[in-house]
């Protein structure tokens, strides 16, 4: 699985593919900065699916500067929550350098990608990262083919309010099958509700429940009550049309194999 845990340092997603037209023989790329900017979310590294567990998110504003957010267990053992952190960049010809620093947490990511082709919703990138822990060099990742894809859609606002559902697909590391009730606030929190055995929903579950949306990517952290222990869970969502939310997930088998998961949601008051 180091294809996977060298995810949790990686700033952006590639595929190592054919040069496109925008590349010429110089490695230099035409209105490079212009065509990076939106948001892009990483999709493959060495042509493998990734977990959504293990994604990075990154919102390129300006010339200089990206935000940046990480799913749930991307740099778990490092023990942050990274979501839109403020991130400065500079290129030359087609390679980025790119910093991220965390200062509560004293780490700082450092990111040397160069950028193989890029088109509307796709992009091919060599990657090279390092961080740094209190100063000090903590991990090196070097030369990994990776692929991004183009995120069009924020839902960050399309989530407030309460949702029910339930797993849709067969097989999911964290789904039970059962209803479920999420209550998602504007300040970044939400509420989990259980059914009691009069089937009544109460609210009387977690400690602490803190969630972001950036782009399509959804993940969410909780301690339940009596319980110091943080959980993390992740999601990519589908879609959201005429009250119904639909997420799907890659999930990772002890094997290294993927599977798909997905889950249903429906509004209510």
């Amino acid at each position: 699985m180091q294809w996977v845990m060298a995810t949790a340092l990686i700033c952006g997603a590639s595929v190592f593919s054919a040069c496109s037209s925008d590349d010429d023989k110089s490695g230099n790329i035409d209105n490079l900065a212009e065509k990076l900017q939106g948001k892009w979310m990483m999709a493959e590294i060495d042509g493998k699916p990734v977990p959504t567990d293990s994604k990075q998110v990154l919102t390129y504003v300006s010339g200089s500067k990206f935000y940046y957010s990480l799913s749930i267990s991307a740099a778990s053992d490092l023990n942050v929550w990274v979501n839109r952190c403020e991130g400065s960049y500079t290129i030359n010809g087609n390679k980025l350098s790119q910093v991220v620093e965390l200062p509560d947490a004293n780490i700082k990511f450092m990111h040397t990608p160069t950028v193989i082709s890029i088109a509307d919703n796709d992009m091919s990138l060599m990657i090279n990262n390092e961080t740094f822990v209190d100063g000090k060099s903590y991990r090196i990742t070097k030369d990994m083919k990776e692929r991004k894809v183009r995120v069009t859609h924020d839902y960050s606002a399309d989530v407030i309010g309460t949702w029910e559902g339930h797993q849709t697909s067969d097989e999911d590391t964290y789904g039970d099958g059962l209803l479920h009730r999420w209550e998602y606030k504007t300040d970044g929190t939400f509420v989990y509700y259980r059914q009691d055995d009069n089937g009544e929903w109460v609210n009387d579950v977690n400690s602490m429940a803190e969630y972001f949306v950036d782009g399509v990517l959804f993940c969410t952290r909780w301690k339940n009550v009596g319980d110091d222990t943080e959980y993390r869970e992740s999601w990519e969502i589908a879609s959201i049309e005429d009250g119904i939310m639909k997420w799907t997930a890659v999930r990772a088998r002890e094997d290294g194999t993927t599977y798909t998961a997905t889950f249903e949601m429906k509004k209510v008051k």
